[in-house]
């Protein structure tokens, strides 16, 4: 199953992430919110959250400082998801 990045222009959070899920070889595809608005919106009345970068599998969302506390939680929880789907 592919990763979603959901993220914004400037945000240099979201940055870090998809370099560090590059470097570890995580295939993703980066949605930037505000050329995604409807998409965006549809998740955060989900989520009730609005955090970037939000990283998506599916139907199931992972939200910073809720699901992971960084970079290096993130890929170990992103090979496992990626690896065992």
């Amino acid at each position: 199953m592919k990763v979603k990045v959901y993220s914004q222009k400037n945000c240099k959070y979201c940055d870090n992430i998809k370099e560090s899920l590059k470097e570890n070889k995580v295939e993703f595809e980066s949605i930037e919110i505000d050329d995604h608005r409807d998409e965006w919106n549809r998740i955060t009345r989900i989520l009730g959250l609005g955090m970037t970068p939000t990283i998506g599998f599916g139907d199931e969302f992972w939200v910073p400082g809720r699901d992971f506390r960084g970079p290096d939680e993130l890929i170990n929880s992103t090979t496992c998801r990626t690896t065992n789907n």
